[in-house]
């Protein structure tokens, strides 16, 4: 994560589009297209198995969707995007194709649309199916809160900037990065000056702009992830701490990686491990994770052994570590990978 200083127009745009630069992805099971990459054997709560071998039969997996997909989203808006070959669908919780496989890749739904990949260009769908917004755009997010950032190649730059739900560019694209928006703020950084001709662009630090496309917080931190719960991870000196809205440091820099803020926890690593802190910067759920994703209706997928299983608020197992991977729980839902192929089970 300490690569934030001089990047080049291609790579800023690759680590954009797989959201490394923005902190929070490194941590959550995020609604995109990556699951979460965790293995602990240690500190483990009382009541739990260190091993998915320990699993009896009755504890085996309860799908409601049976593992048919080679990759599968959290649902949103009733919908999931599920990949069936080299193309992505839409199916229904009932497990209903309801959008034809026909993308490079699909997104979540979001206000409405869902962010697709065809051919070569992005653009937006809406939940019947039909393009909402044309594919005209070489890099492009997901909406949130009426607003999606999009990117094009400008010289040795790449510029992003802002659009609406009906296409409109309400944010000039002249940003050297943007991300989604939340509580009203977005991680952004417009470009330092300076000589561009040159490989490798310097950035002028990473801040936070409102919806005019103003700087709010100072383009000062190493890294910026999205607010959520008031909170949002910046990193200062390669160690990850919290900022309030006013860009107020409240939880000081200590952490390796920090993720977003859910249900009043937020992952983070100490040393190698991750646990959980609560919004005052206490440790709840002691270290014991190779890695660990976001609280989602009261669980959080968590590595144990090589599986993935889920845990509690109080770091207790729920869903014993079975899974080849697993994503957060939405719609009483969460896709999971088992045996390798993705299908979904409920709580």
């Amino acid at each position: 994560m300490g690569l934030f200083r001089k990047l080049s127009k291609e790579n800023l745009g690759n680590l954009i589009r797989s959201g490394i630069i923005a902190i929070a992805s490194v941590v959550a099971i995020q609604s995109t297209l990556t699951g979460c990459n965790l293995t602990s054997t240690s500190a483990l709560p009382n009541n739990s198995t260190s091993s998915s071998k320990n699993i009896q039969k009755d504890q085996l997996p309860s799908f409601v969707i049976t593992p048919q997909y080679d990759d599968a989203l959290p649902f949103s808006q009733g919908l999931a995007a599920v990949k069936i070959g080299e193309k992505y669908g839409y199916i229904d919780k009932a497990g209903k194709t309801v959008i034809e496989p026909q993308f490079e890749e699909a997104n979540i739904f979001a206000d409405g649309l869902a962010l697709v990949k065809i051919s070569d260009g992005y653009g937006y769908i809406d939940t019947t199916g039909n393009m909402a917004i044309k594919v005209e755009f070489p890099d492009a997010q997901n909406f949130s809160e009426g607003l999606a950032a999009v990117g094009r190649p400008a010289g040795i730059q790449n510029d992003w900037g802002y659009i609406d739900k009906r296409g409109n560019v309400v944010i000039k694209l002249e940003l050297s990065y943007a991300s989604t928006f939340s509580e009203g703020l977005a991680p952004a950084a417009y470009w330092a000056k300076g000589d561009f001709e040159n490989e490798g662009a310097l950035l002028a630090g990473y801040g936070y702009i409102d919806k005019t496309g103003k700087i709010v917080i100072e383009q000062k931190f190493d890294s910026a992830g999205n607010f959520s719960q008031g909170f949002a991870a910046v990193q200062i000196d390669n160690k990850y701490g919290y900022i309030d809205k006013l860009g107020k440091i409240v939880i000081q820099p200590q952490f390796s990686v920090a993720g977003e803020f859910s249900e009043g926890l937020a992952a983070v690593r100490i040393k190698d491990k991750y646990g959980y802190i609560d919004s005052k910067g206490n440790v709840v759920i002691k270290p014991q994770f190779d890695n660990a994703g976001k609280f989602s209706q009261g669980v959080a997928a968590v590595k144990i052994d090589g599986n993935y299983g889920y845990i509690d608020k109080t770091g207790n197992i729920v869903i014993q570590p079975q899974f080849d991977d697993a994503n957060q729980f939405s719609y009483g839902l969460a896709a999971v990978k088992y045996q390798g192929k993705w299908g979904y089970i409920k709580k």
